[in-house]
């Protein structure tokens, strides 16, 4: 079944949506927009972000009717070493929530959540995994492009 047509036909959608930083962006705007249509279609939506980057987790929560979670998984002034145990820490807890609460749809809103959250997704199994890419960063790696 093709991702839009499952999408249409649903109903109470268990839907989470990743994006990778807190901060003021088009890649959270349209990840936040979205998360708020859909909860007003009466899904079930679940937004996470891999950190917050600039202290909006609060704030954002505050004007949303459906919870934001931050996963903690990067500390800005760790060192790299660090910085993987808070990465692999937040993985391992987003895989033990995504295992427990069986989504139905997993959506990505940037290079770095499409490289972390769809791998995770395939593994526990949900259905329909979307990728989007917002914007291109000069110099970025091709790997991760």
């Amino acid at each position: 079944m093709k991702p839009d047509s499952f999408l249409n036909q649903a109903s109470n959608l268990s839907i989470l949506l990743l994006g990778t930083q807190m901060a003021i962006g088009g890649a959270q705007r349209v990840l936040l927009d979205q998360a708020r249509w859909f909860h007003e279609r009466g899904h079930r939506v679940r937004v996470f972000f891999i950190y917050d980057k600039e202290g909006f987790h609060r704030k954002w929560q505050d004007v949303s009717d459906f919870p934001i979670h931050d996963l903690k998984a990067f500390q800005k002034d760790a060192n790299i070493f660090r910085n993987w145990y808070w990465l692999f820490k937040g993985m391992f807890g987003l895989w033990g929530l995504i295992h427990r609460e069986r989504f139905d749809v997993i959506e990505t809103f940037t290079h770095d959540s499409n490289i972390l959250g769809l791998p995770l997704a395939w593994m526990v199994g949900i259905p329909v995994r979307i990728a989007t890419h917002h914007g291109t960063i000069d110099g970025f790696p091709r790997w991760r492009s």
